[in-house]
């Protein structure tokens, strides 16, 4: 509170240097601790305040918060405004259905916007939102201004966000599959967990393959 960094911030740089710690001390599990840091619908060491209770009346998607990692991204891109090649990648590898959050998804494409008509359309995107959105906006904006330099170039970020979206876009598939005894689900579910274990381990040539018969 003191230094005035968001809770959401600290808990994706604690999270990035969890994997990388566990994956550099024991290589064998890398699979596994990619599936459960960066895969899991709520992993337990992100803040549990991030999600607000529903107050009735209101619709729940005007009161919980987008995930974490997802505000992150949009503090990163926030960071890198006008980056054409960082819109290229999103074009390619991150469609609208990765997000789990609606703002999210009117973020990132107010943000490709941008890139496309070189214009500040985020000022206008963020003079007509209000109540929780808002809020959103200004973490999100606190967050892009605070972001300091991780030795990765962007696009090495980006690949980085690219994997632990769509992990997590396969995780909430998974999630939303049959309980077993489904002959067809069961098969779906093996072939998710595979996908999610080849995800965490193979490199970016790799990644882009994968992504692209995905969206096949």
């Amino acid at each position: 509170k003191l230094l005035g960094v968001p809770s959401a911030a600290l808990n994706e740089e604690l999270g990035k240097v969890k994997v990388e710690t566990r994956i550099v001390k024991s290589p064998v599990n890398a699979e596994d601790a990619f599936e459960e840091d960066f895969s899991s619908e709520q992993p337990t060491d992100w803040p549990t305040d991030q999600v607000e209770e529903v107050v009735e009346g209101e619709d729940a998607a005007d009161v919980i918060s987008p995930p974490p990692r997802e505000l992150a991204l949009c503090a990163f891109l926030m960071a890198n405004e006008y980056d054409k090649t960082l819109d290229g990648m999103i074009g390619e590898f991150l469609p609208p259905k990765v997000f789990a959050h609606d703002f999210t998804r009117r973020f990132v494409e107010t943000w490709r916007a941008e890139v496309v008509k070189n214009e500040d359309l985020l000022q206008d995107f963020a003079g007509k939102l209000e109540g929780h959105e808002r809020e959103w906006f200004d973490s999100v904006l606190l967050s892009g201004s605070k972001t300091e330099s991780s030795g990765l170039s962007p696009t090495d970020i980006l690949q980085d966000f690219v994997r632990a979206l769509w992990a997590d876009e396969l995780k909430r598939e998974r999630g939303s599959l049959p309980a077993s005894g489904d002959a067809e689900a069961d098969l779906r579910r093996m072939k998710l967990s595979m996908d999610l274990k080849r995800l965490s381990s193979v490199r970016w040539a790799a990644v882009k393959d994968m992504v692209r018969d995905w969206l096949q």
